[in-house]
């Protein structure tokens, strides 16, 4: 894996957007101050890729930036000549997002994974490691390794049990070891049913169901037989049965029929007779409805009375008519008398305004000069004459018009009333036209006509009830006589019921329909009894062939859980797990001498003494001593070759690794302790793992080294967030 773009936002220190282009960055220092972000940028690949940290683990939100509400990264990097792309994103509240592409043809992102749990197995799919292996081989924990180059045998064997994943091994045994336990406890459950299997089936048992099912065989084989002779009678005692019956609703048919003819001539008298009364009846409602129905004369009678109520209506109201016209001659002079008032009261308002204007002239006339109206010379000025004032006049006036009024419309009331009284009588007169008679007789004949119509509807009902009964009488006759010949028919030619009686033989006086359902259900108990105990017998039969094949099952149980506990005890810690972490050191010593070998000048070698790691002195007649006699710059120089050559070789050899061409290598601090020669000779020895096509990056504040590093990517902090700065 070799990254080649990094962008991210909100993610720890990095408040702001901030983008790391790696083309063309090969060997390269990660520096800064303490607390500006070294470790976060690591931090931010693994979270792309793994979806979690190191430091942090799972607990997501905690990396995100002071005061913002989510955090972003988005890493493209390349696997061999593949290329793709993560990116996840988490907030602080709600779901986030996550998705990981792949460029396809060059130019094209394709989507492969969007769920989180199918990111996580893409990318170690196509990484060939899951965290822990990439932590510890392209990110190199420094301190872990002192702590194993120099630490107890107890705790080296338990890193390196943790470095390369072997507590798989320790799995692997405690899963032979149940295995072993339950393959042995199904074995013996086979082995305890078959056991009981054994004890249910006796041969004692088999014999006496084979007996039962022959004995039940043979009683079967006799019913059937008598239920064969029973099929062959039922028909004969059905056949006497029917003689029997036929002969008893002959009697019967015979006695009924003679009653009918006597009732039949009864009924034809009674319904003549009924005919009869009927006519007179309707004879009788004829002539009283000649006059009219009941209601029609109900009516009249009604309207007889209504008349004589209106005549006094009409006599009561010519008293008021007469008394209105003689008031009306009245108020007609009344009102003759106001128009003329009316009429004086004008004129004398037409008066009074004529005098006032000529008294208004007569102020501006003087004798000798020329009349101001005619123009003529004004000999003489006439006197003021002493008339009524015009708002006397016109007072007067409004009184006479009042007065007027008051007495037209009294004249007018009285008019009106008089036509409206006028009109109502001349209306009861028209409605009394052709009203005559005495409603009391009327009344009576109608009481007579519905008398009449009641006696007939009854002598109606009684003559349609003995139509029916006449009819339900010959029907019944014409039935019994069909019945009869049916019946005489039928027995026409049949056997004497002697004579089939004969023919039974013992069956006769038997019920043999009850007797052949008992048989019957005798011989199906019979034929489940021989089916249930076939059935047994055939179970028992399969259930030998069962347990012959769960002694088999049992056998092939038991010698795999032979198989699970020989696992288990090979797997054992101090046997298989012991050899692979001798192997291991061997290994590690080997491929570690190689790199020590470089950086100490050929000085120094690693061996192996059980679990221990021993220096190999070369200057010193290869002397081997303890790795605890190093001094602190040759520790961390044997630290550091150990680790690369676990990085190398972890791949190849760790439990659940594929071969894994690692393109990137990130190393974390501890140079700080190196002087410069020993520091050059170290970066001698990086520059050689560049030579293997890997990126490598160093992360260090150690300025001295980030200045002999080609490339370095500088991480400046501040109160606005951290960002980065690539100087190549």
């Amino acid at each position: 894996m070799r990254p080649v773009r990094l962008e991210l936002e909100g993610f720890t220190s990095f408040r702001q957007p901030c983008l790391i282009d790696f083309a063309g960055l090969d060997l390269f220092a990660i520096t800064g101050a303490t607390g500006a972000g070294k470790t976060s940028l690591i931090d931010s690949i693994l979270f792309a890729l793994y979806g979690r940290t190191p430091r942090i683990g799972q607990g997501l939100a905690d990396l995100i930036s002071h005061g913002a509400a989510e955090m972003k990264v988005l890493l493209e990097f390349q696997v061999g000549v593949e290329r793709y792309r993560a990116f996840r994103q988490v907030k602080r509240k709600g779901a986030g997002k996550q998705r990981l592409d792949h460029l396809e043809s060059g130019e094209d992102w394709v989507t492969i994974a969007d769920k989180s749990s199918r990111m996580d197995a893409e990318t170690q799919r196509i990484l060939g490691l899951d965290f822990d292996g990439f932590t510890k081989t392209v990110v190199l924990p420094q301190g872990e390794f002192d702590r194993f180059l120099r630490g107890e045998a107890k705790k080296r064997r338990a890193i390196l049990i943790e470095l390369l994943g072997m507590d798989v091994y320790a799995q692997m045994m405690r899963k032979a070891n149940e295995a072993a336990a339950i393959e042995a406890g199904r074995a013996k459950l086979l082995e305890d049913q078959v056991a009981k299997q054994a004890q249910d089936l006796s041969p004692e048992k088999m014999a006496g169901w084979e007996a039962e099912v022959a004995t039940a065989r043979q009683q079967a084989e006799e019913v059937r037989e008598l239920l064969e002779q029973m099929d062959a009678a039922i028909p004969l005692q059905a056949r006497l049965q029917e003689v029997l019956q036929l002969r008893r609703d002959r009697d019967r048919l015979l006695l009924e029929i003679a009653p009918l003819a006597s009732r039949l001539d009864e009924l034809g008298a009674a319904l003549q007779l009924l005919e009869e009364q009927s006519a007179a009846a309707r004879e009788e409602c004829d002539e009283l409805d000649s006059a009219g129905s009941p209601d029609l004369l109900r009516r009249q009678a009604e309207d007889i009375r209504k008349a004589v109520r209106r005549r006094a209506d009409i006599a009561k109201y010519q008293k008021i008519l007469d008394g209105l016209k003689a008031d009306a001659e009245p108020l007609a002079e009344a009102m003759k008398r106001a128009e003329a008032e009316l009429e004086a009261a004008k004129s004398d308002v037409f008066a009074a305004v004529k005098a006032t204007a000529a008294d208004q002239l007569r102020e501006h006339l003087h004798a000798g000069e020329e009349c101001p109206v005619c123009e003529q010379m004004v000999v003489l000025v006439p006197p003021s004459k002493q008339n009524a004032t015009v708002a006397e006049a016109q007072a007067a006036e409004k009184a006479a018009a009042k007065a007027y009024e008051v007495a037209r419309q009294k004249h007018t009331t009285a008019m009106g009333n008089l036509k409206l009284t006028h009109q109502q009588i001349k209306s009861w007169e028209q409605d009394l036209h052709d009203v005559d008679g005495d409603p009391d007789v009327l009344e009576a004949r109608a009481a007579k006509s519905e008398a009449a119509r009641v006696r007939l509807r009854g002598l109606e009902s009684q003559l349609a009830s003995s139509r029916r009964e006449l009819e339900q009488a010959k029907q019944q006759a014409s039935t019994m006589e069909v019945k009869l010949a049916a019946v005489a028919d039928r027995l026409s030619g049949a056997p004497e019921p002697a004579e089939i009686e004969k023919q039974l033989g013992a069956f006769a006086g038997r019920d043999l329909a009850a007797e052949r359902r008992r048989m019957a259900s005798a011989l199906q108990e019979i034929e489940r009894l021989m089916v249930r105990r076939e059935a047994e017998i055939a179970m028992a039969a399969k259930a030998m062939e069962d347990a012959n094949q769960k002694r088999a099952e049992a056998r092939e149980l038991q010698r795999t859980a032979e198989v699970a506990r020989k696992l288990g005890v090979l797997l054992q810690e101090n046997r298989f797990q012991t050899f692979v972490l001798g192997q291991t050191l061997h290994r590690l010593a080997v491929e570690g001498t190689r790199q020590l070998l470089h950086l100490s000048s050929n000085r120094y070698g690693f061996s192996t003494d059980g679990d221990e790691f021993l220096v190999v002195d070369h200057w010193n007649a290869d002397e081997k001593r303890s790795v605890n006699t190093l001094s602190g710059g040759e520790s961390f120089l044997a630290s550091l070759a150990l680790a690369l050559a676990l990085s190398k070789s972890l791949p190849d050899f760790a439990v659940n690794r594929d071969g894994v061409a690692l393109d990137s290598l990130f190393l974390d601090e501890g140079f700080s302790t190196l002087d410069s020669e020993t520091m050059q000779v170290v970066l001698d020895a990086i520059e050689l793992l560049r030579a293997d096509g890997r990126m490598i990056g160093v992360i260090s504040h150690v300025s001295e080294l980030a200045e002999r590093l080609p490339a370095k990517i500088e991480v400046q902090k501040s109160p606005g967030g951290s960002s980065v700065k690539v100087r190549a």
